[in-house]
């Protein structure tokens, strides 16, 4: 038998070894749970792995694409404005064959609203249009890349508001025959203001007559001739 203090330790005892198993047992209970925890975020790590790979792989096929799209982009503005090359040396040949001059659009694409023209003879000389016939070649250069550009749109329409005045007689028929060709053969509907009759006098056309009224003080219609075919 055991007397009362062996059984008050066993007591002691019992109630420690208690403790112990209940302190192990939530140490177990909490290593499990972060051991399940452990797991979890190892599948994650090797999701998050996977996925960044294929990010890297997107990021990667993006990069190509727009390299590409840079690449063919600017082949493409390259190509346009060889086409203006061509539109505007044309023209300008049109109304001055003897200097043979060829018209090359410059421009930075990595820069914005950078675009130079110049012109070259076939000698190799250099031309700054503003200072090359004075305003006419400016004129002349306009016309042609506006009307190339407009036809390359798909558009149609022009509005020449005394666009040749500086022009001589001989350049004024010159000019004349080319807005006739656009409208016969490019299929150009013109809006042409113009002082000068031998600049439309061969161009089909309806004629619009104005005459400032002082009264209103107001540009008032006197007539509109129709004029089909080319005299």
């Amino acid at each position: 038998m055991f007397g009362e203090e062996e059984l008050r330790l066993l007591k002691s005892n019992r109630s420690y070894y208690n403790r112990m198993i209940m302190q192990k047992g939530a140490e177990l209970s909490e290593a499990r749970n972060s051991n399940a925890l452990r797991e979890k975020l190892i599948v994650e790590s090797r999701e998050l792995a996977d996925l960044e790979k294929s990010l890297r792989t997107y990021k990667d096929a993006l990069l190509e694409i727009k390299t590409r799209v840079v690449k063919e982009n600017d082949e493409f503005r390259t190509r346009r404005l060889q086409y203006l090359n061509e539109i505007i040396t044309e023209g300008i040949s049109n109304v001055f064959p003897e200097k043979h001059l060829s018209a090359e659009v410059l421009c930075d694409f990595k820069r914005k609203n950078s675009v130079k023209l110049r012109l070259t003879d076939d000698k190799g000389n250099v031309f700054i249009p503003y200072i090359s016939n004075g305003k006419l070649m400016q004129y002349l250069i306009s016309f042609y890349a506006v009307s190339g550009i407009a036809q390359s749109l798909g558009s149609h329409n022009l509005y020449i508001d005394e666009a040749f005045g500086v022009a001589s007689a001989e350049n004024l028929q010159k000019m004349g025959d080319n807005i006739a060709k656009s409208i016969e053969q490019d299929g150009f509907q013109i809006i042409l203001v113009s002082q000068s009759s031998l600049l439309y006098t061969d161009i089909p056309r309806r004629e619009i007559n104005l005459q400032m009224d002082d009264a209103s003080k107001c540009a008032k219609v006197t007539s509109v001739d129709d004029y089909t075919a080319r005299r």
